[in-house]
């Protein structure tokens, strides 16, 4: 399964935003992503980013401050468009 699809199976399962770390928790978890690499949190992150970005990508960002689009990370939540 690759990253993005985990991360949209572990999000529609939630039914509510999740940050970055709780969607890799989840997905590891769950056996959904190979844990073979070091850093599954930082590719995970630019396939979330990624998906946002795209104007018809499936994830989209809810910042915790609605008004600035720039967040803290570990603030960031990740929810279906």
């Amino acid at each position: 399964m690759t990253f993005l699809n985990a991360a949209v199976h572990t999000l529609r399962k939630a039914k509510r935003p999740l940050t970055l770390n709780e969607i890799v928790e989840a997905c590891e978890r769950l056996k959904l992503i190979p844990t073979t690499g070091k850093t599954p949190m930082n590719t995970m992150s630019a396939v979330l980013y990624r998906q946002d970005r795209l104007l018809g990508g499936v994830i989209k960002r809810v910042p915790a401050d609605p008004k600035s689009r720039n967040s803290a990370a570990g603030f960031v939540r990740w929810t279906i468009r």
